[in-house]
């Protein structure tokens, strides 16, 4: 097809133009790979270093080995990278073998992408590799793509066993990614809801690792979306004059999301960012200008890539998480309230900083210079940097805290962005489809108040802070989860006030807390400071492990099937008997109900029966109760009962009425004084 006249500038200097462009690309990408290495840990580099060579190469003493025969391998443009240098220093067998091992004929990986915080100000402690794998589908068969799989789970398991250090691998098909088909990977549903923003995210912080450089950042700032699907389809014109198609990748053009895709990523953020609210925070705010802008504000990687193509060598690295951390803060400065701005800034200094990473303020790095801008800007003093450095050390209370208030300064945005696009775009926003449903569903199961619904912690960052040994103590009527060993006389006293992570009215549902909060593992300690009775550290224990029996943790922030805490609200229900009552009590006087919902939410609901009342109307009003909870079957119910025989005998009774109750075998009684069978207090 002929280039239209007028649309573009003569050949001559658009190549020109390419080429120029292209090169100042790649002359921040190198000076990305330097910050990488001065930002990332000695394991973290020594995997970014490796991981090109190990899918290179195919040899029995490299990780990411396969026996089988012509098992695929190979970055495209590899041998003139810098990693081949690193290859030939690390290859274990003689020389005279080397370049054969090195050399792939028909390389199957077109292009390695790091995308995210590596080798920006963003990345801290936590950040792991998130590496776009893209191959052309059309040229791969089935098989051979298993197996590539197959390989890059080998680096993956080699990199956190050796190094310590997370690699994601996301294998993308080109065509897909042109064409805004980005499908789940792994637990992440982003690509599924939000494409075009995922695309954007992509663009922007990208950091070319080896192969085909990406054709949209050769091209001039402001190039539209005719432009530049014009130019790719006649690439084949441009080769005679030094611009080679078989150098790049076409990734599609970065155009700017509908109104329904940012209602998607908002409900998606609202629920991804358990994992780090920090980022969160930044992401959503991106959002909420967009919105409050009516779609019409630059695309941050617009921006990103004016930078980069204007940037003098003084100017390198230009930083996507600068730029984005930057923009974020002056709409908060003018949209939002100061408590609001106070936790932006909270969250841009801990998304550079990390709240766990030790403290390196002597370094004259990118990263610790932005800081010392920043906190010049804020007005913050000496002592207030080096409060949140030692965040670490805070007391248990203080870091739930913070994490309580940014969550819900995540809710609020979400909140915000909601409103304007529904108000905004009426016909356009909507919520029916399934994916979103399930989305909507899981948000409302992380901010929900119900008091049935066992508290969640604010975030991964959080759960990561607690202390591994725990007391749980019984004063004042209610129980208490404090970090570090305790007397009960200690409970509730200023001093210990601080190790308080969590406060209930029954055992039972402290004990779903930590299973629900995923914090028993092998590393946890836990002691008991009971009251005067039957409940003992055995007891818990053995609670502990059914809890965990039936509620195994399950992925967060996917939208795939698997991933449903149950499915059509069935699930396990535990029932717990006579938990906190005497030993020698022979009738049932108590019931912990606890499950799960489909949503994801744990519950805890807690019986207490009515003395008067016969044993087996006790046993038939909590089975009628049971029967709120949802459709549910005969083996869905289960029993923890006091191992005394009056507790095999309670159990037996209720156990006889679930299966009267659910089975439709016993008519409902009728007559006076049903409704006092038994008293439902929800904590």
């Amino acid at each position: 097809m002929a280039m239209e006249k007028n649309s573009l500038p003569d050949l001559k200097k658009l190549i020109q133009v390419l080429n120029r462009n292209i090169a100042a690309f790649q002359r921040n990408n190198v000076a990305r790979f330097q910050a990488l290495h001065s930002y990332g840990s000695s394991g973290f580099r020594k995997v970014f270093l490796l991981v090109p060579v190990f899918i290179q190469v195919n040899h029995p003493s490299i990780p990411g080995y396969l026996e089988e025969d012509g098992s695929p391998r190979g970055i495209y443009g590899f041998r003139d990278s810098k990693f081949q240098q690193i290859s030939q220093e690390m290859w274990p067998g003689p020389r005279n073998e080397w370049d054969k091992a090195i050399t792939s004929l028909r390389p199957v990986v077109e292009s390695l992408i790091l995308m995210g915080s590596s080798g920006s100000v963003g990345h801290t402690s936590a950040s792991d590799l998130d590496y776009w794998v893209c191959v052309d589908t059309m040229k791969i068969r089935a098989e051979t793509l298993d197996l590539l799989r197959k390989k890059l789970n080998l680096i993956s398991e080699w990199a956190a066993r050796t190094h310590s250090t997370e690699v994601n691998f996301y294998l993308i098909n080109t065509e897909d990614v042109a064409a805004n088909r980005l499908r789940p990977q792994g637990e992440e549903a982003e690509g599924e809801v939000a494409p075009l923003l995922l695309k954007e995210e992509l663009y922007r912080t990208i950091l070319l690792v080896a192969g085909r450089a990406p054709l949209w950042w050769a091209l001039p700032a402001g190039t539209s979306f005719r432009q530049y699907n014009m130019i790719l389809d006649n690439m084949s014109e441009f080769e005679p004059h030094g611009f080679y198609s078989a150098d790049y990748i076409d990734l599609g053009f970065p155009l700017r999301p509908d109104p329904q895709e940012f209602m998607a990523a908002a409900l998606w953020l609202s629920q991804k960012s358990e994992a780090d609210p920090f980022k969160g925070v930044l992401k959503m705010i991106i959002l909420l200008e967009q919105v409050e802008s009516k779609l019409q504000a630059p695309l941050l990687c617009d921006l990103v890539k004016a930078a980069v193509l204007t940037a003098g060598d003084a100017e390198l690295p230009v930083d996507p998480y600068a730029i984005t951390i930057g923009r974020v803060l002056d709409f908060s400065l003018r949209k939002l309230t100061e408590p609001e701005l106070e936790l932006v800034r909270i969250s841009a200094y801990y998304k550079v900083r990390g709240p766990l990473d030790r403290d390196k303020e002597t370094e004259d790095t990118p990263k610790e210079r932005l800081l010392r801008e920043l906190v010049e800007k804020w007005g913050w003093d000496r002592h207030k940097t080096d409060d949140y450095n030692s965040y670490s050390s805070w007391p248990d209370r203080r870091k739930l805290g913070l994490g309580q208030d940014v969550k819900n300064l995540l809710f609020t945005v979400y909140k915000r962005v909601a409103q304007k696009l529904m108000e905004d775009y009426p016909d356009q926003v909507t919520t029916e489809d399934q994916s979103l449903n399930q989305l909507t569903a899981k948000i409302l199961s992380r901010y929900s108040g119900h008091q049935a619904k066992v508290e969640d912690l604010p975030s991964s960052i959080h759960r990561k802070t607690l202390p591994h040994f725990m007391t749980l103590v019984y004063y004042r009527s209610r129980w208490g989860l404090y970090g570090g060993r305790l007397e009960a006389w200690q409970a509730g006293t200023e001093e210990f006030d601080g190790r308080l992570i969590y406060e209930c009215s029954r055992a039972a549902r402290a004990a779903a807390w930590l299973v629900h909060n995923r914090l028993v593992n092998s590393n946890l300690k836990l002691t008991l400071r009971p009251r005067p009775g039957p409940v003992g550290l055995e007891t818990i224990i053995e609670l502990l492990k059914k809890l965990v029996e039936l509620f195994p943790t399950l992925p967060h922030g996917s939208l795939s099937e698997k991933s449903h805490w149950t499915t059509g609200g069935k699930g396990p229900r535990l029932l717990v008997l006579n938990l906190e009552e005497p030993w020698h009590e022979t009738k049932m006087k108590s019931v912990d109900l606890i499950y799960r919902t489909a949503w994801g939410e744990m519950r805890h609901s807690a019986l207490k029966l009515d003395s008067p009342v016969s044993e087996a109307e006790k046993a038939i009003a909590t089975a009628e109760k049971l029967l709120e909870t949802g459709e549910m079957r005969i083996e869905d119910v289960h029993y923890f009962a006091p191992p005394e025989a009056a507790g095999k005998r309670m159990r037996n009774n209720l156990q006889a009425a679930v299966v009267q109750t659910l089975g439709g075998l016993r008519r409902r009684r009728e007559g006076p004084g049903a409704e006092r069978k038994m008293r439902l207090d929800t904590d």
